[in-house]
């Protein structure tokens, strides 16, 4: 326990907790809870009309596999445990047919779970966390394979942005220079 450092009443001697880097997310968050959690949302996921044929063509019948994994995996967000080794961001780049709307479905399965499995105190750290995975995967998985812009500079100035090799896009001229 540390003292408050915010706290600016010298005659306060009240020790707060303060979460740090390898602390876990919730004092209140167990491993029991995890893969609750884990197994609900999933069969929330399973049974959803737009994300179960993306998730049951993938993972086929591994889904013992995939829901020990994925139990690391939060373990290793929510306690801090390490014992998650794997690298999501490839795996997911690699799915096709995925969109930005399926996440939309992923974050709401999850954030019901969460609140149902959890309850609303400790739901949020987790759906705070889910909504961060969420952006960066997203980031890495759209961005990466629509416009990857390259930039193109006329002495030293900005001139245009061409579309990199292999995307379907056109060039957009940001600024028209004149030769003299």
């Amino acid at each position: 326990m540390k003292k408050d450092p915010t706290n600016d009443n010298p005659d306060n001697h009240e020790l707060h907790h303060q979460r740090g880097p390898r602390d876990p997310l919730h004092e209140g968050i167990t491993e029991a809870m995890i893969e609750k959690l884990v197994h609900h949302f999933y069969d929330k996921i399973r049974a959803d009309q737009e994300l179960g044929p993306i998730f049951n063509n993938t993972i086929k019948d591994n889904w013992p596999v995939h829901l020990e994994r994925m139990c690391l995996f939060w373990g290793s967000v929510a306690l801090k445990t390490g014992g998650y080794k794997g690298r999501p961001v490839p795996k997911h780049v690699a799915l096709e047919g995925v969109t930005p709307d399926h996440f939309k479905i992923w974050l709401s399965l999850f954030r019901q779970s969460a609140i149902e499995v959890c309850g609303h105190d400790i739901g949020l750290h987790f759906i705070d966390r889910a909504e961060k995975i969420a952006e960066s995967l997203q980031l890495a998985m759209f961005f990466q394979n629509s416009i990857a812009f390259k930039d193109t500079f006329i002495n030293g100035e900005l001139s245009a942005k061409i579309p990199e090799k292999g995307t379907k896009n056109q060039t957009s001229n940001l600024k028209q220079t004149n030769s003299a």
